[in-house]
């Protein structure tokens, strides 16, 4: 009997093996690990999508309002060399300033001086307003604000004294031209087109995470300044 048993059991065993499609002792069927493949990378994947950037938070960027609705991720630095104002090209030749010192390290980005202008006879520019809305970093991946509206609320996170080239600037005056609002100053070196010894410019200090970082004191247009330049 108990022979008898132990054969029957034996060919029942065999019976549901050969129903399921595989044989005792084998693997899975290929569908199923795959299946369990697929689930744990998509987990991987959602999680990775909402997590920020990398150290200066290019990784991660895309649209406004992109993955996890994070912010747009944007690089702001300091000059590393000062520069004179060219009353030949004014405003203009700061914005190329900024492209020069960018070229060898965000040779595919856009940068534009933070600068105002609040000259007679020339168009009126808010340096706020040639700035997106973004999340600002700056070359060696500190965060200098979270969005633009902290950016001018009167405190930074860290300081804007970092080069492009991810080296420390430390503490120089940068010439602005506007207030801590992102408001133009009404000192312009004449719209960044006068450098003789009359004419003066509001500037800004790159040690500060006060309103100073922008607004700090003001110095005559004869002087050669550092220039904050910000990703478009």
């Amino acid at each position: 009997m108990e022979r008898l048993g132990a054969l029957v059991a034996a060919l029942s065993l065999a019976a549901c093996a050969d129903i399921m499609g595989f044989e005792e002792g084998q693997p899975a069927p290929p569908a199923q690990a795959d299946s369990a493949s697929s689930v744990a990378s998509s987990s991987h994947s959602t999680a990775a999508s909402g997590g920020q950037g990398g150290a200066g938070g290019e990784a991660a960027q895309g649209g406004i309002g992109g993955a996890g609705g994070m912010p747009e991720t944007r690089i702001a630095f300091v000059s590393g060399s000062a520069v004179a104002i060219d009353p030949q090209s004014g405003l203009e030749a700061l914005d190329e300033f900024c492209m020069a010192e960018a070229a060898a390290h965000f040779p595919n980005k856009e940068f534009v001086a933070w600068v105002s202008r609040n000259a007679p006879g020339a168009p009126h520019i808010d340096a706020k307003d040639r700035i997106i809305d973004a999340e600002w970093y700056r070359p060696d991946g500190v965060r200098i604000a979270a969005s633009k509206s902290d950016l001018l609320d009167g405190t930074l996170e860290k300081p804007i004294n970092v080069k492009a080239n991810g080296n420390a600037l430390g503490t120089e005056a940068v010439w602005t031209g506007t207030l801590a609002s992102g408001n133009s100053a009404p000192y312009d070196c004449e719209g960044w087109l006068a450098n003789g010894p009359t004419s003066s410019a509001t500037l800004g200090s790159s040690g500060e995470t006060d309103g100073d970082w922008t607004h700090a004191s003001g110095g005559p247009c004869t002087q050669s300044h550092h220039i904050y330049c910000f990703e478009e």
